[in-house]
């Protein structure tokens, strides 16, 4: 997913751009997913804060 900005992001240590891919990935590809959400904690009660979280899993 693309984020149109209302007005260009000021780069810093934080903000930096990432390069886009020139293809599709194929199956087997390792990818980085990354996005936002809310957990539950193991009791399944309390939400755990809203980070950015990310995994590197296969495209099937």
């Amino acid at each position: 997913m693309l984020v149109k900005l209302a007005q260009p992001a000021q780069l810093n240590q934080y903000v930096q751009p990432i390069r886009l891919a020139q293809d599709c990935p194929t199956a087997g590809t390792q990818c980085l997913v990354s996005g936002w959400g809310n957990q539950l904690t193991d009791d399944g009660k309390e939400p755990v804060e809203s980070w950015v979280r990310s995994q590197r899993a296969p495209l099937q």
